[in-house]
Formats: structure tokens, C-alpha cells, sequence
């Protein structure tokens, strides 16, 4: 831990930018429920498909993106003795409590005990929420993050991202990325 705060503020802008985006990426798995790959053409598989998208069904239903957002506006409202909101519908659930972490972030990255597991599941969840958007296609890999992840590339969504912080550029972002990883680290030349 860095002095008095949890998650340091890197991780915070990161956690921020995730939640503003978790409410779009819900309706983007809402509108793909239902809808799965047709066949290839080939032999017909033994065993009928499910009737929809199982990976958007699971992030979307009982114990997904909806339940695991309000489990944490419930404990961040307990902690701070604070009445708990009306949630209303599920995708009223999304927004609401993915609105009500980002306002209250500040606060979570300075004091909140778990503040590292919140942002390890958020951005869990932000990032399986985009590979199931992005489907099934390869990743390319790019090289290392500053974290010490690996950076990949999604050639279909024209994003990247690190496997190990859940960091992700897209469009002018990637040229950005592209030249920091181009320019040699500090003391490589003298080497």
C-alpha cells in the first residue's frame, strides 16, 4: 500500500474509465443474448446449441454484472451508514450502481479495505464483458506493459489490452502505444 491509500491513482483513473463503461458494455451483451454463431457449414453437431449466448446470458443474469455492482454500492453504503438506493430493473441496477462506485471511488481508493478486490473484479468483469463482445478472435501480441503484463491485440476491434493491469488503448490510443513501445527504455541505449 501506498501511504494512506488503497489502490494508488493509476488504478483509480483506470477503475473509473471501466465503470463508465460497464453500463454500455450491459446493453451491448443485452442485445447479443439470443443471438449465437451459425454453423460453419460442416457436420451438424451432435448436441443442439444453446438457444443464445450463454457467456453474455451469465454476465447478465443472477449473480452477473447487475448483482456484482450492487453487492458493492451495498457494502461502500453499509460501511458509510448511508440508506441503500432503489434499484429498479436490471439494466436501472447497471447504471445506477456503476454511477454510484464512480462518484464514490474517490473515497475507495483512499480508505476502503478492498478496494484492491473491487478493482480486480471490476476489472474482471469489464474485461470479460469485452471478450465476449469481441467474440472468439486471436489476440496478437504486442509486447510488455509497464506493469510487467502482456500487451495484446484485438485485430477485429482494433483495441489492445494488458493482461495483467486490464489497462486498453483504442483508436488514436494505439498510435500512442505504438510509439511508447517503440521508443527504447530509460539506460537500454547506453547498454
Amino acid at each position: 500500500m501506498r501511504g494512506e491509500r488503497c489502490l494508488c491513482h493509476i488504478c483509480e483513473e483506470r477503475l473509473g474509465k471501466q465503470l463508465d463503461e460497464i453500463p454500455v458494455l450491459y446493453r451491448t451483451l443485452e442485445g447479443i443474448i439470443g443471438v449465437k454463431p451459425t454453423s460453419t457449414g460442416k457436420s451438424a453437431a451432435v448436441e443442439a446449441p444453446a438457444p443464445c449466448n450463454i457467456d453474455a446470458l451469465n454476465l447478465t443474469a443472477t449473480g452477473g454484472i447487475p448483482d456484482i455492482l450492487v453487492s458493492w454500492v451495498t457494502d461502500w453504503y453499509d460501511l458509510l451508514g448511508w440508506y441503500q438506493p432503489q434499484w429498479g430493473t436490471a439494466h436501472d441496477r447497471v447504471t445506477t450502481a456503476a454511477q454510484r462506485l464512480r462518484v464514490n471511488l474517490p473515497w475507495a481508493a483512499e480508505r476502503h479495505p478492498a478496494a484492491g478486490d473491487f478493482a480486480h473484479e471490476i476489472a474482471w468483469l469489464h474485461s470479460r464483458a469485452q471478450r465476449v463482445i469481441d467474440g472468439d478472435t486471436p489476440r496478437v501480441p504486442l509486447g510488455a506493459c509497464e506493469c510487467g503484463g502482456r500487451i495484446t491485440a484485438n485485430p477485429a476491434t482494433l483495441t489492445a489490452r494488458c493482461s495483467a493491469c486490464f489497462t486498453q488503448w483504442r483508436g488514436p490510443q494505439l498510435a500512442e502505444l505504438a510509439d511508447a513501445m517503440r521508443k527504447p527504455a530509460i539506460g537500454a541505449e547506453a547498454a
